[in-house]
C-alpha cells in the first residue's frame, strides 16, 4: 500500500502543474486501483483535485469511477457509479476525440463491462483505431499497454494479432 500511496503521491504533485503530469504513474496507480475499493477511492480523490480539465486526467477519472462499480454491494449503485463514469469518459473522449489514450481506456473498460450494460457500441471501432494508430504513439510505456492489452485481446482476429510488432 506504501508504493500506491507514493504514486498518489507523485500524481497529486502533477495535479496542480498539469503540463508535469506524471502519466506513467497514473496509468499504474489506474491499474493498482483495479485491486481494491480503497486504492480506487485515493486515485479518484486525487483526479478530482485536477482543476485543469486535462481530457486525459478526465478520462481517468471516469473510468476509476466506473471501476468503483465492482466494489458496491447494492445493484443501483453499482449502476450509478458505472453510468457516471461512462458519462464522464464519453465526455472526455468527445472533447478529445484523437486522445488514444482515451481511446485505450475506453476499449479496455467496454473489453470488460458485463454485456448487460450494453457499454461496448465502440468495441470494433475502438480497435481499429487502435490498430491503425498503433504504429504511431510516441509514448513507449502507453505503447507497450495497448500492444500488451491487444495481444490477450479475445476480440482480435488471429490475422489482426499476426499483424501487432
Amino acid at each position: 500500500m506504501g508504493t500506491f500511496v507514493s504514486i498518489c503521491l507523485g500524481l497529486m504533485l502533477t495535479v496542480y502543474n498539469p503540463s508535469a503530469i506524471n502519466l506513467v504513474a497514473l496509468r499504474v496507480a489506474y491499474q493498482q486501483a483495479s485491486s481494491s475499493e480503497e486504492r480506487a477511492l485515493a486515485l479518484l480523490a486525487e483526479l478530482e483535485k485536477d482543476k485543469s480539465k486535462n481530457s486525459t486526467l478526465e478520462g481517468y477519472r471516469g473510468a476509476v469511477t466506473m471501476m468503483l462499480a465492482k466494489f458496491q454491494l447494492n445493484p443501483i449503485s453499482k449502476l450509478s457509479y458505472f453510468n457516471n463514469g461512462k458519462t464522464i469518459l464519453e465526455a472526455a473522449i468527445a472533447k478529445d476525440p484523437d486522445n488514444i489514450e482515451l481511446v485505450f481506456i475506453r476499449h479496455t473498460v467496454q473489453c470488460n463491462a458485463p454485456s448487460f450494460l450494453q457499454y461496448n457500441n465502440k468495441l470494433s471501432s475502438d480497435k481499429q483505431q487502435l490498430l491503425v494508430e498503433l504504429k504511431y504513439v510516441k509514448d513507449a510505456d502507453l505503447k507497450n499497454r495497448i500492444l500488451q492489452f491487444l495481444k490477450s485481446s479475445p476480440y482480435l482476429t488471429h490475422a489482426e494479432r499476426s499483424n501487432l510488432p
